[in-house]
């Protein structure tokens, strides 16, 4: 009856598209596991769930657009920062649903279905771990490209007002609205290449700092569009809580989102390995009055 309400309720009862977005992924989660529960006597059901809903984060992480990420950075849609982990997190919970499910069903079956079902197991493990890091990957470098090198681009291409010798301003107009782009320089960055913050406020009075990326947004060997491997890198890095200081990052946004994947991945650990070893327990231990 819980289930039948969250499906039939109104996506539109409330103005915010981020709670509307909340809304309907909470709904596909919702069918998802009511799916689930018709046609889970197959281990490769819950493999294919899984994999759907992780396909389904990490494409909608590529389509992420500059409106969104201006909502985020001027505080008007900052719920959006959260998205991301949300979804994963349920992606997690279904995840540790069907594992729990799994073992208790799968324990006195038959040797080729409990290795089945173990293989599922560490597959749908090793899909979760590289949506993780994909996803991530994804949202910093569109952070870098639709937003920080967006507007560098733009301090670089459009004739503006030097205010000081250190700082400049454009005006830049953005569906619809004018945006006043002030873009703020290292005194050593005489070539006013790469700027340390970018203050901009719209029309209607909105503002926000946008602040590079990563530190390595600063280096001017690194301007253009975003180094994927860099940037998967410092996922994977960020992930497994392993940082060597190289790559860190600098803006309210992308440490957000780094905060976020290492939570993340410490709930793996906490969670999802003890889930996994308990599966391969169950498994060996069912074994062991066939081995005598």
């Amino acid at each position: 009856m819980i289930a039948l309400l969250i499906v039939f309720f109104p996506v539109k009862f409330t103005n915010s598209k981020a709670i509307q977005v909340m809304i309907v992924g909470i709904k596909i989660i919702v069918m998802s596991i009511m799916m689930i529960k018709k046609i889970r006597t197959e281990p490769l059901a819950s493999l294919s769930i899984i994999s759907l809903v992780g396909f389904g984060i990490w494409l909608w992480s590529l389509t992420i657009s500059q409106k969104t990420l201006l909502k985020m950075v001027t505080g008007t849609a900052w719920e959006f920062q959260y998205i991301f982990f949300m979804f994963i997190c349920c992606m997690v919970a279904i995840w540790v649903w069907l594992s729990l499910w799994g073992v208790k069903k799968y324990s006195n079956k038959k040797k080729r279905e409990k290795i089945k079902f173990v293989i599922c197991v560490c597959l749908e493990y090793v899909i979760i771990v590289g949506v993780v890091i994909s996803v991530y990957a994804n949202l910093y470098v569109a952070y870098h490209n639709n937003v920080y090198f967006a507007f560098q681009m733009n301090l670089l291409e459009i004739q503006g007002e030097n205010v000081s010798l250190h700082r400049k301003k454009i005006e830049k107009k953005i569906d619809g609205k004018t945006w006043s782009v002030n873009g703020n320089y290292d005194e050593q960055d005489k070539e006013k290449l790469c700027p340390l913050d970018i203050m901009i406020q719209d029309e209607n009075g909105k503002k926000g700092i946008i602040e590079p990326d990563l530190n390595i947004a600063l280096n001017e060997d690194n301007m253009g569009s975003a180094n994927n491997e860099k940037y998967i890198y410092f996922s994977f890095v960020s992930f497994f809580s392993s940082g060597y200081g190289d790559i860190y990052p600098i803006s309210s946004i992308t440490r957000n989102w780094a905060v976020q994947e290492m939570i993340i991945s410490h709930m793996i650990m906490v969670v999802l390995i003890p889930i996994l070893l308990t599966s391969v327990q169950e498994f060996i231990q069912k074994q062991e009055p066939e081995v005598k």
